[in-house]
């Protein structure tokens, strides 16, 4: 059964009797007074004044999409006015039939231009138009402008809404790899050609060639793991179509020639094509005659092993170097191998270098991942045998720059009284600005009083222990009498979390303050939940920018940085169950809000560094 609260801010009410009633009632005028000198500081009513804002449903889009527009009018002096409205849509969009609506006035479409008037009788008087239009199937990159002309007291007003429009196109990439790198005449390598697809459109038909070397022949094993292929005269074929991310991996073996007399090097290149570009990947090998022996043995650590350095913690962005000792003996090359099980059995980037070291950039990637290294000298000994493996633990990471990557993008409406009001909690993607944003539409109180929903990961921690942390800031205009934070703990049902949260308060002034909130109603009373909070402070905030929010998680024990101030340790008895992490925001009384977050990152098993 769900119980009743009462939400209070500043008043606590109680039954009054006789003259206290009186006072009561007196008191309650005064006060009335003063919120209504709030929302109307002048004493005169203040002249027309028009306000367009104007919002597109997807700032990405690819070319044949439909994008939807709302623009809303409001008046926001005290006397009626008539305002006009004209939207000349670019000549990227064509205008969606019957798409066209307005909660009130009148309007209509005519070559791709979109007109609206109407009367704003006064103060708040709001109108929302909204249309969709459908963007070119012959544009392949473009920024897509739509601007909205309003008019209505003598100052023609404008706002635009901006959209990135790119074709979806597949992009082939191509990797081989042969095993051993060398052999003798008579004897086989096996030849390995990885075709992917890192684009984000598909590639119907890709075709793959390889022309064998001179000093090999074709001997058997010809598969591949999508697709269709053949071998003629030493000429091995592949095509097949390959969806977005899909892969095909072709092997077959070769044998070196028996009558090869000297130590020789050779080049086996594959050629892909199916986009209009050549894409082509080599791989060299060698037949190997005769071998150099150094004299005595006993002395010499032969063929060369490598020692891989521990590998140190990852950078905020996930970058991180693998380096290792030289060896004592001259190498052609160093061969580092990178895979996600400490078998290697599945590889995931081989790299090839002369030095001693390789820079490496995962970004969003989270988890472990193992590398080893080998030695190589062709002339000697061919490949070397691997080191021993070191592992590096990624931490989940999202810079918000790929709108992709599973956060929640969505709206829900907030309130909406035909004529006057159209408003709108919000939680989604800023992918052009890399941020993530909850924003509250602006609204009469106290209808918006109180939306403060959260948005969590996509990413669970894998046990209790752990660091959580994001930027957050609020966005210009900067509301007053609003939350934002980060949740370092959530049921599963969201119902139960635990954050710490800012606080906006009436004039510039920001603090911070930890709560647990175990009735939590998405998506309202979020960090409004004042009977939770537990620690308040100041200390590390910043009220016009970034404000680094940081957690170390430890079963029911918390550490909390803000702005890379320690501000303290405390127990929050239930954290330990929690599974869930992510981030919140929204209004306590005023909107509107617009809030941004950034650089969210989770790492397991570890505490927090400032």
């Amino acid at each position: 059964m769900k119980t009743t609260r009462t939400w209070t801010r500043r008043l606590a009410w109680a039954l009054l009797t006789g003259t206290s009633a009186l006072l009561l009632i007196a008191g309650l005028s005064l006060l009335l007074c003063h919120f209504q000198a709030l929302a109307q500081p002048a004493a005169e009513a203040t002249a027309a004044n028009l306000v367009v804002q104007k919002e597109v449903n997807t700032d990405q889009a690819a070319p044949g999409d439909t994008l939807t527009y709302t623009i809303t009018v409001r008046n926001t002096g005290d006397t009626s006015t008539d305002a006009w409205l004209t939207d000349t849509l670019p000549t990227e969009l064509t205008y969606a039939a019957d798409s066209l609506t307005a909660t009130f006035g009148s309007f209509g479409v005519e070559n791709n231009v979109i007109t609206w008037t109407a009367e704003l009788y006064g103060y708040n008087y709001t109108a929302v138009i909204t249309f969709s239009t459908r963007i070119s199937s012959e544009i392949t990159d473009a920024e897509v402008v739509n601007t909205a002309q309003v008019t209505g007291t003598g100052e023609l007003i404008t706002d635009s809404a901006e959209t990135l429009v790119q074709a979806a196109v597949g992009n082939l990439e191509a990797f081989k790899s042969v095993y051993p790198s060398w052999a003798r005449p008579g004897e086989y390598l096996t030849y390995t050609v990885r075709v992917v697809n890192t684009g984000n459109g598909a590639v119907e038909t890709a075709w793959m060639t390889d022309t064998l070397p001179s000093e090999v022949s074709y001997a058997s094993g010809l598969n591949a793991t999508t697709g269709s292929w053949g071998v003629a005269d030493d000429v091995i074929t592949w095509t097949g179509s390959l969806a977005p991310s899909d892969a095909a991996t072709v092997t077959f073996a070769v044998q070196i020639t028996s009558t090869l007399s000297e130590n020789t090097r050779f080049t086996n290149t594959a050629a892909i094509t199916g986009t209009g570009n050549l894409v082509e990947a080599s791989v060299e090998a060698t037949a190997i005659t005769t071998f150099k022996i150094y004299l005595p043995l006993i002395f010499r650590n032969y063929p060369p092993v490598p020692v891989l350095n521990d590998i140190p913690e990852p950078a905020a962005d996930n970058s991180y170097t693998v380096s290792w000792q030289p060896v004592s003996i001259p190498v052609d090359r160093y061969v580092l191998q990178e895979a996600t099980d400490a078998d290697f059995a599945n590889v995931t980037q081989l790299f090839t270098t002369t030095a001693t070291s390789q820079f490496i950039q995962k970004g969003p990637s989270y988890g472990t991942f193992y590398y080893r290294v080998r030695a190589d000298n062709d002339a000697r000994w061919g490949q070397g045998p691997w080191s021993e493996p070191k592992s590096v633990d990624l931490p989940y990471f999202d810079d918000f720059s790929d709108s992709g990557s599973g956060w929640p993008d969505d709206k829900g409406l907030i309130w909406y009284e035909e004529g006057l009001w159209d408003v709108w909690w919000r939680r989604g993607y800023r992918a052009s600005e890399g941020q993530y944003r909850i924003k509250i539409d602006n609204g009469p109180a106290p209808v918006v009083w109180f939306w403060q929903p959260d948005a969590l990961a996509p990413y669970s921690p894998p046990g209790d222990k752990y660091c959580v942390e994001t930027s957050v800031k609020f966005n210009p205009p900067y509301g007053w009498w609003a939350n934002a934070g980060l949740v370092f703990g959530a049921n599963e049902d969201n119902t139960d979390i635990y954050a710490l949260c800012l606080g906006v308060g009436a004039e510039p002034h920001l603090g911070w303050f930890l709560l647990r909130n175990p009735e939590y109603e998405f998506p309202r009373y979020g960090c409004a939940y004042v009977q939770g909070k537990i620690a308040e402070g100041e200390e590390g905030t910043n009220y016009y920018g970034w404000n680094r929010l940081q957690v170390s998680v430890n079963g029911d024990r918390v550490e909390v940085y803000v702005g890379g101030v320690y501000v303290g340790k405390w127990t929050m008895p239930g954290l330990s169950a929690t599974t869930r992490v992510g981030v919140i925001g929204g209004d306590y009384e005023v909107s509107d809000n617009d809030i941004r977050f950034d650089y969210f990152r989770v790492i397991p098993n570890a505490s927090c560094t400032p």
